[in-house]
């Protein structure tokens, strides 16, 4: 595990799943019919628990203040702050270490309550993070 500061929010353009984990695929593939699947776009997956299942959201890092609106998308913002970060590396031979790596980040203390997971996709990798809470001042 590592940990990672990320500098500035995030806006991240969003289509929520119908169901976890069999509605994933389809939700990044409406998502990428709408805004493309362009290798020079960064991807996320965002999943939170919510009375008894999973919410999980395919995003999109956001290009300006106005992409999301012609799409119909919601956006979410992925706060700049402290994040504990575990790499599942080649995740396609091995999509179930991306459950794993949560089931490990999330036994992490001084995790921030209402934090999503954050899946960070980077080619053939996918950062696995949680936010930290932020330190009183």
């Amino acid at each position: 595990m590592e940990n990672y500061h990320q500098p500035q929010d995030l806006h991240i353009m969003y289509v929520t799943a119908d169901s976890f984990p069999e509605g994933i695929e389809a939700a990044f593939k409406k998502l990428e019919r709408l805004v493309g699947g362009s290798s020079n776009r960064e991807f996320f997956g965002l999943s939170k628990p919510d009375r008894g299942t999973i919410v999980y959201r395919a995003g999109v890092l956001r290009l300006n203040p106005e992409e999301a609106t012609p799409y119909g998308l919601e956006t979410y913002i992925m706060e700049k702050g402290n994040y504990i970060t575990l790499t599942v590396y080649n995740f396609m031979d091995n999509i179930q270490a991306i459950g794993s790596a949560f089931q490990q980040l999330l036994h992490t203390h001084q995790l921030d309550p209402v934090a999503w997971c954050i899946e960070r996709y980077t080619g053939n990798d996918v950062i696995c993070m949680v936010k930290l809470r932020d330190k009183p001042e």
